[in-house]
């Protein structure tokens, strides 16, 4: 069996307006895809379970997802995550990553996945003067953002909660099967965190790249050297593509503003 997915990231859909979204819904429900895979950011805190559902009954087919950091704004990471597993108990087609194992898409090729992370291990954190709007949105961060230390050991819990839970689930996808799919958030290595064709810069690295999760990808991809390893992540609008090593590819994908659009049809065998 064989089959393709359409790879959907940051779509931010709080930011549509009602012609926007009916034609986003359209060219959903006209996709050749077997499934979607949907690497966060898909809309602002509270709407984007709403999404989800909308989104699940335009899309009669599975939708694999993963939250970004906008989807968090508002509330917090631990409610957030509670609320989309209860969601995904309730909708069939829709399945949380960083909550659940190995998803097999085919004989030979499975999806994995976790939100991720920037968790202020590259790059200039020290003298960063960047702030998003995480540190003021996101419960968790706002109780550390006047800290910077504090802040920093804060992200790394983070980044270490998504490299744990890849770590325990990669190394049985990667035993089984010879494609390895990963969909994330946050990029995991600098030179897949782009910005308008170029790596993002290093004050804005310590919230752009989570290495945590980018070493359990290089150690795996180097204790199975005959299998491939596919990641899809977005978070920092620039499109671009980084072979890590030689069985170990990422795709970031980039985001217009209100032009949500499939990144592109991943295919699986």
């Amino acid at each position: 069996m064989s089959g393709t997915a359409a790879w959907w990231t940051d779509p931010h859909f709080e930011l549509l307006s009602q012609a926007e979204r009916r034609q986003v819904f359209h060219t959903w429900n006209r996709s050749p895809a077997d499934c979607a895979i949907v690497t966060g950011d898909i809309s602002h805190g509270s709407t984007t379970l709403g999404w989800l559902r909308q989104l699940a009954e335009a899309f009669a087919r599975p939708i694999y997802f993963v939250l970004g950091n906008h989807d968090f704004y508002g509330t917090s990471i631990a409610a957030q995550r509670l609320a989309a597993r209860e969601l995904c108990g309730e909708l069939e087609n829709l399945v949380y990553l960083s909550s659940s194992g190995v998803v097999s898409l085919s004989s030979a090729t499975v999806l994995v996945g976790h939100d991720g992370w920037g968790d202020m291990r590259e790059g200039d954190w020290q003298h960063t003067w960047i702030r998003p709007p995480d540190l003021n949105e996101i419960e968790e961060l706002r109780e550390v953002a006047h800290d910077r230390s504090a802040l920093q050991a804060r992200l790394r819990q983070l980044g270490d909660e998504a490299a744990e839970h890849l770590g325990r689930v990669l190394p049985q996808a990667l035993a089984g099967w010879e494609q390895v799919i990963v969909a994330t958030h946050v990029p995991h290595f600098r030179e897949a965190s782009w910005y308008e064709g170029e790596n993002s810069g290093e004050v804005w690295l310590p919230f752009f790249c989570c290495r945590a999760v980018g070493d359990v990808l290089r150690a795996e991809a180097e204790r199975y050297p005959g299998r491939q390893l596919s990641v899809l992540c977005g978070h920092c609008h620039g499109t671009g593509e980084a072979q890590i090593c030689e069985n170990l590819r990422v795709l970031t994908g980039g985001a217009e503003p209100c032009s949500p659009q499939v990144q592109r049809l991943i295919e699986f065998v």
